[in-house]
């Protein structure tokens, strides 16, 4: 009974451990079907990695223009780089088109207020001021002929009072003559016939008050004389006017100082809006030419695409398939550890799960066949598309590389060849100078505008220097020309016009102004001494006076400046001279130097 119960015992426990293997065997059965069910999804994301991957490779083969199985990675990243670069370089140039055809028409809008601005004042200076200077001049000569005739019937009304009382007066003499006394006037003692006074006979009062109007009279008319002459003058400046004179009403002498004061403003803002809107119109132009090249370059690298549309478009399936590789990574991984929960299974399921008469069941046998086989072609499947997404991720860094490095050599050889072509004068909207050549114009501009700021002294700001090309629309010229701006005409003119003083005065305004562009630029090494030699007998005496105050200024600028020259005149202006006299034929000459006026 001992021995039964033993073996009853044995057998309780072989039957106890038998069905706890068995337990385990149907919890290992529910693994493996958790395990296939993932094994199945990793499959199907990496058939999509596989995908996508497969779309990538055809989508390069198609830009390139190269079979799959011979694409070669460089020759992808030049195709990519060559394509991506043309697209943004469109793209780009049509922002930059769009920003320019704005900037061109607002400066077009500035050059016509400025043309319209022009106009105005140029109606005012040649239509409104010289009406209103034919009524000033014909009120001025109204009045001063009034005056005139006021002064002329004044003074012959006080000779008159002044004829009257001398006429009177022998009737005051009469009145005080007496028998037996000799007359003042012919001695006479005896006064048979004496003159009566005279009730009309002018008093002393009378002709003094004659004598006040006379003199206030003569004080008006000589006052209004230089408005008069000045009105005259102005008129001949203008040219004349045909029209009806303006209905001015007021003084006239405060409407010709109004009239003058207009005539110097409009004088000096036409030649700004002019120089305003020629700059501003030869940028308009500069813009255009720019447009004009970009539009070009649009149509040569449209030509090269059938549609930039789909170009873009295939460049977005780049990105798209790029993000869908990093999806497929993201699967990969996935598989990956289904795979190796599946594999472990796999291991579980090895050992042998019958024992002591217990046999497996067929269908369990049949699933842990398919089992096998799915994770074995998952694994596969995972590996070849691992592999592909690797030689991919290779190619898209190559092609960043490639496309930073492009970038930069672009960037660098731009630049390069802009400074090349700026210093070689062969820029686009350029003046097409060398820089040799734009150095010694800019050196030029400010030697005219040096001997502007002389010349405005000598000429009360009438004449300025300006450069032939400035005159001319910048055109291609050699050489440095300059021309004569008159602002009383607002025209330029040639210098060989001028006047032999106004000569004078630009050649002499011209070296000052040279002089004083050598001083800017030269470390503040002065040109101390300058001697004028001739030229002054041309010059009026205004002009001389005007030329003399402007040497003047140099001097008392710590310059020395000597004159040579006959004109007597300018003994007066210069205090210290040496003058130089003859003795004689073949006796020399001698020096008498002068430290003070004589």
């Amino acid at each position: 009974a001992e021995v039964e119960a033993q073996r009853l015992a044995a057998d309780v426990g072989r039957r106890e451990e038998l069905l706890g293997r068995v337990r385990g065997w149907r919890a290992a059965q529910k693994s493996l079907a958790t395990a296939i069910d993932a094994v199945e999804a990793a499959m199907r994301s990496a058939e999509s990695a596989r995908t996508a991957a497969d779309s990538h490779v055809d989508t390069i083969a198609a830009l390139t223009g190269t079979p799959v199985d011979l694409i070669d990675p460089a020759e992808v990243i030049r195709g990519i780089d060559v394509a991506i670069g043309a697209l943004e370089a469109v793209t780009q140039q049509g922002a930059v088109r769009e920003t320019l055809v704005l900037d061109c028409q607002a400066l077009e809008q500035s050059v016509s207020e400025d043309e319209a601005a022009a106009g105005r004042l140029a109606d005012e200076r040649d239509q409104e001021l010289p009406a209103r200077l034919a009524w000033c001049a014909a009120e001025l000569d109204r009045v001063s002929r009034s005056l005139t005739d006021a002064y002329a019937a004044a003074a012959s009304e006080r000779e008159i009072l002044i004829r009257s009382r001398m006429d009177g007066m022998a009737g005051e003499l009469a009145a005080s003559l007496v028998d037996g006394d000799p007359c003042p006037v012919c001695g006479a003692a005896e006064h048979p016939d004496p003159a009566e006074i005279s009730s009309s006979a002018a008093t002393p009062d009378e002709i003094e008050a004659a004598g006040r109007r006379t003199e206030s009279l003569s004080a008006d008319r000589l006052a209004m004389m230089p408005d008069v002459a000045g009105a005259r003058d102005l008129v001949a400046q203008v040219g004349g006017f045909d029209g009806e004179p303006a209905a001015e009403t007021g003084n006239p002498s405060v409407v010709l100082a109004e009239i003058r004061l207009r005539l110097k403003e409009i004088g000096e803002e036409l030649p700004r809006l002019h120089e305003r809107s020629a700059a501003r119109r030869k940028r308009a132009a500069e813009l255009t030419q720019s447009i004009a090249e970009i539009d070009h370059q649009l149509i040569e690298a449209a030509a090269e695409f059938d549609s930039v549309d789909d170009r873009l478009a295939a460049m977005e399936s780049i990105r798209e398939d790029i993000t869908a590789l990093a999806s497929a990574r993201a699967a990969l991984g996935e598989a990956t550890r289904a795979q190796a929960q599946a594999q472990a299974v796999l291991d579980a399921l090895d050992e042998p799960i019958v024992e002591d008469g217990l046999e497996a069941d067929g269908v369990l046998e049949a699933q842990l066949i398919e089992a096998r086989s799915v994770a074995t072609a998952a694994i596969v499947s995972a590996e070849a598309a691992r592999t592909l997404l690797d030689d991919i991720g290779r190619l898209s860094t190559g092609v960043e590389n490639a496309r930073s490095e492009r970038d930069r050599t672009r960037q660098e050889w731009a630049a390069t060849i802009s400074l090349a072509e700026t210093l070689n004068g062969r820029g686009a909207n350029q003046l097409a100078q060398p820089l040799k050549a734009y150095v010694l114009q800019q050196m030029f501009d400010e030697v005219l505008d040096a001997a502007n700021a002389r010349l405005s002294g000598m000429l009360e700001g009438r004449f300025a220097l300006v450069d032939t090309e400035q005159a001319q629309g910048r055109e291609r010229i050699k050489g440095l020309g300059i021309e004569i701006m008159d602002r009383f005409t607002d025209s330029v003119r040639r210098a060989d016009t001028l006047s032999g003083g106004e000569t004078f005065c630009a050649a002499l305004a011209l070296a000052l102004g040279l002089a004083d562009t050598v001083r800017a630029h030269a470390g503040g090494i002065d040109i101390g001494m300058l001697f004028v030699d001739e030229g002054f007998g041309s010059l009026d005496p205004d002009r001389l006076d005007d030329v003399m105050a402007e040497l003047m200024r140099l001097r008392a600028d710590g310059r020395t400046v000597g004159v040579i020259s006959h004109v007597s005149e300018m003994k007066r202006s210069i205090l210290e001279r040496i003058s130089v006299r003859s003795v004689g034929p073949g006796a020399g000459s001698t020096l008498t130097v002068t430290w003070m006026a004589e």
